[in-house]
């Protein structure tokens, strides 16, 4: 049963995705209201800057799962379920990096930009 729990994670990827780096986030929320709004897109932002957000995107979407499917720190981040979160799917890289999801609990990285704890 989803609740305040839900809207509580949900105020915390909206504060991180609102960084000064973003010029324009947009959300879709389902329909009724109920379920879990997805980023739909990021515009104007460097490609650096755009590798970061999709890496604050895949740790989001990594919290996710860990609050839905119950997954603990160490536990392998399934790609797919992962990117359920994120309309689109696996975000790329706008300089052809791969992006290396992790276990929960460990930050993504991207191969030519590096980890999120990195920036």
């Amino acid at each position: 049963m989803r609740g305040q729990g839900d809207r509580w994670i949900f105020s915390v990827i909206v504060s991180m995705l609102k960084s000064e780096y973003h010029s324009k986030v947009t959300f879709e929320v389902p329909v009724g209201g109920k379920g879990i709004p997805k980023v739909i897109k990021i515009e104007d932002l460097s490609d650096y800057d755009k590798c970061y957000k999709n890496l604050q995107l895949i740790e989001a979407g990594k919290e996710m799962v860990t609050k839905f499917y119950n997954k603990k720190d160490g536990d392998p981040a399934d790609i797919r379920e992962v990117d359920e979160y994120i309309k689109g799917g696996h975000p790329k890289c706008p300089q052809g990096g791969e992006y290396i999801y992790g276990a929960v609990g460990e930050p993504p990285r991207c191969t030519i930009h590096g980890a999120l704890e990195e920036y």
